[in-house]
């Protein structure tokens, strides 16, 4: 979902082409029109630039990354923004409607990068967070696995419960392998499949929490 400031920006934008499709003279004309269409382009790209520096300020909060990933990251958007205050530099410096036509053009597909890149970062996070359940998943299951040979059941009990743990873990591997590949479709810069593939993952941890559910009722049936 694209956020209220990029939604602006490109609204603004579709507009301002509308416009600058046209003659300055059939919309009231003359260089005063043309000032006013680049100052409104000017606050829009001002706008977007706070937006990106509020992103940058908040890149060091992120337990997901690591140092050197968040210096990578806040240089890909500085770039953004020096990206932007070049383009502010051509605004001021155009003549001619023509010149603004191709600024917007240049600026909606520069949005559009941008967009993709915080989709990019997002499918990181929640990767970093699958891998952090995964983790746990691993811990939970060698205490399991514990708690099975501590019980005082029949051997052919404690085996129900081990397939049980055993069907657990293949599932977080399972959910290990999507999540891996999705990783590598985000470094790609493909995000629709690599929000797909955290779906299935998704899927796998859900039949996971399943498992782990019988394997509760399990354990309780066996000690009641």
């Amino acid at each position: 979902m694209k956020s209220k400031n990029s939604k602006i920006l490109l609204i603004t934008t579709a507009v301002l082409v509308i416009f600058l499709c046209t003659s300055v003279d059939a919309v009231g004309g003359g260089q005063k029109t043309l000032n006013w269409v680049k100052n409104l382009l000017i606050n829009r790209i001002d706008r977007a630039i706070e937006q990106i520096e509020t992103m940058k300020s908040g890149v060091d909060l992120r337990e997901e990354f690591s140092a050197e990933e968040k210096r990578e990251i806040k240089s890909n958007l500085e770039s953004y923004i020096n990206y932007l205050e070049d383009k502010k530099v051509e605004v001021n410096a155009a003549e001619t409607r023509m010149d603004l036509r191709f600024i917007v053009v240049d600026l909606r597909y520069k949005w559009r990068e941008l967009e993709e890149y915080k989709r990019s970062l997002r499918g990181f996070i929640l990767v970093s967070r699958f891998e952090n359940v995964a983790i746990r998943a691993e811990n939970l299951s060698a205490r399991i696995d514990a708690r099975i040979s501590e019980l005082n059941v029949s051997e052919e009990d404690k085996d129900g419960l081990r397939e049980l743990r055993s069907e657990f873990d293949a599932e977080i591997d399972l959910m290990r392998d999507k999540v891996s590949d999705a990783e590598e479709k985000f470094g790609e810069g493909d995000t629709s499949e690599g929000y797909h593939l955290l779906g299935e993952a998704r899927d796998y941890l859900y039949n996971a929490f399943n498992i782990l559910k019988d394997i509760v009722k399990e354990f309780r049936r066996l000690q009641g």
